[in-house]
């Protein structure tokens, strides 16, 4: 391990990103938001801490990089808070109306967001409105996570029914169900190219679809309870996994055999992954036991 904070938060830590901007920001059942930097490689400082939620925050996300990275974070409070990271300061609210608002994705460019909701749809707003451009809908259950692909033509999202849905954005269409999953969907991310995408469940798994084919490819198995975060690496050589069982896990995108396992990288469940966007050997994690935890990968 390279760095660690062990009360990064008051209380659990539910998602992190990190920006190219350099900060890492989590968000927590504490109701604020927070970034960190790495001041060396082996220390972690906080730098802003935002408090405008009123609830837990369940999903932060980034975009951007130097003075025009934004990052945007997700509550229980039903808002969505669009935050500048240069100096730290709010700059939009929306409001997303009861539970529409669980998990965030953003676009690369920063302009769109697209956020899961209890009704099953995803809903896309305009980073520079605030309003709600698009509603998707799955015809499924609650969404409780969601991706946008780096260019930012397809939304991904999974469901409580462990349903991966597939959408293109400019015509507004479900291009496809995937059916890989047993139980809820809970992490979604894709490659830096665009060319597949990883999906994290309560069944224990994560599956890799490939985006060409709308096709599940691969089976990642080796946690013992939830997968709860996933993450690739920049170069997309790697795919990145935590969950209940406690575990990070590194599994390699060629042979898809797990490299590395963290057996106690935490001691509650670990809920999110997130790598260093200038380096695919160096992620960090956090979880329910408030630490926030850099790791420099074999």
């Amino acid at each position: 391990m390279a760095a660690a904070l062990e009360d990064a938060h008051e209380d659990g830590i539910w998602s992190a990103a990190w920006s190219a901007s350099g900060q890492i920001v989590t968000g927590s059942c504490d109701e604020s938001v927070r970034t960190f930097t790495m001041p060396s490689s082996t220390e972690l400082q906080r730098r802003h801490d935002f408090r405008s939620h009123e609830l837990a925050v369940t999903s932060v996300v980034v975009a951007g990089a130097g003075d025009g990275a934004i990052a945007a974070s997700s509550s229980l409070d039903s808002r969505i808070r669009i935050f500048e990271l240069s100096e730290g300061s709010e700059l939009r609210t929306i409001d997303a109306g009861p539970i529409e608002a669980w998990t965030l994705a953003m676009s690369t460019n920063g302009k769109m967001i697209a956020s899961g909701s209890q009704s099953g749809c995803v809903n896309l707003w305009s980073v520079s409105t605030g309003g709600c451009e698009h509603s998707l809908p799955t015809g499924g259950k609650f969404v409780m996570s969601v991706a946008i692909s780096p260019d930012g033509r397809h939304v991904a999202c999974g469901a409580a029914e462990g349903a991966v849905y597939v959408f293109d954005v400019e015509k507004q269409k479900l291009l496809t169900r995937l059916d890989g999953h047993a139980a809820t969907v809970r992490s979604l991310a894709f490659s830096a190219d665009g060319a597949l995408l990883v999906s994290g469940s309560d069944d224990a798994r994560a599956n890799l679809y490939e985006m060409r084919s709308l096709q599940q490819v691969a089976t990642l198995e080796g946690h013992a309870s939830w997968v709860l975060g996933t993450a690739f690496a920049p170069d997309g050589s790697v795919v990145a996994s935590c969950g209940a069982d406690r575990a990070v896990r590194i599994w390699d995108v060629q042979t898809r055999q797990c490299l590395q396992t963290l057996p106690n990288a935490h001691q509650d469940r670990a809920w999110a992954v997130a790598f260093d966007p200038s380096s695919s050997k160096r992620l960090c994690s956090v979880g329910d036991d408030r630490a926030l935890r850099v790791y420099e990968s074999r």
